[in-house]
Parts: structure tokens; C-alpha cells; sequence
């Protein structure tokens, strides 16, 4: 199984200038997306013993989706801090 690093961000930790292109937020969405999906097949395998082994793979994917959660609920944040912080600009403009 290859090792995963997981980063935690924090959206105050961002630079309030931050620019991310529709195009980009896409990208690292799908690259979240394909990585759960790979994670998930890669422990439903391991999950498919008996006995102790088989709950112990319940449990780390269950931690991997709860990672993987975090991670896209993350993202989502950004995306909403950028269309705010656009949204106030054009507001001020107008």
C-alpha cells in the first residue's frame, strides 16, 4: 500500500490574497475523489478476511474516509472564502 501524507490546513492559515482558478479547485477535487476511490478498493480488499483483521480494515477505512472527509470538507471552505472575498469586491465596485 503506498503511504499517504495527509496536511491539515486551516483557512485563517491561507494567505487573504490566495487566487485558485475554477480550473485548478477541479483538479485537486478529482485528484480527492480518485484517491478515496483507490483508498477505499485498497481496504475493501484487505477488508475481505475474517476474524480481528477484518474489523481492524473496517476501522482504518473508516479513518480514511474521515480523513479523506476532512480534506474536501476543506476545500469546500476555501472555495467558499474565495467566492465570498470575490463576491465582496465586486459589491464595493458596484
Amino acid at each position: 500500500m503506498e503511504d499517504v501524507i495527509m496536511a491539515r490546513i486551516r483557512i485563517e492559515d491561507l494567505p487573504k490574497d490566495m487566487e485558485i482558478s475554477r480550473e485548478e479547485m477541479r483538479m485537486i477535487l478529482g485528484g480527492l475523489v480518485q484517491s478515496s476511490v483507490k483508498t477505499v478498493s485498497v481496504l475493501q480488499q484487505g477488508s475481505s478476511s475474517l476474524g480481528d483483521d477484518a474489523q481492524l480494515a473496517n476501522i482504518d477505512l473508516q479513518n480514511k474516509l474521515q480523513q479523506q472527509q476532512q480534506t474536501l470538507q476543506t476545500m469546500s471552505n476555501v472555495s467558499k472564502m474565495l467566492h465570498d472575498t470575490a463576491m465582496a469586491v465586486v459589491r464595493k465596485i458596484g
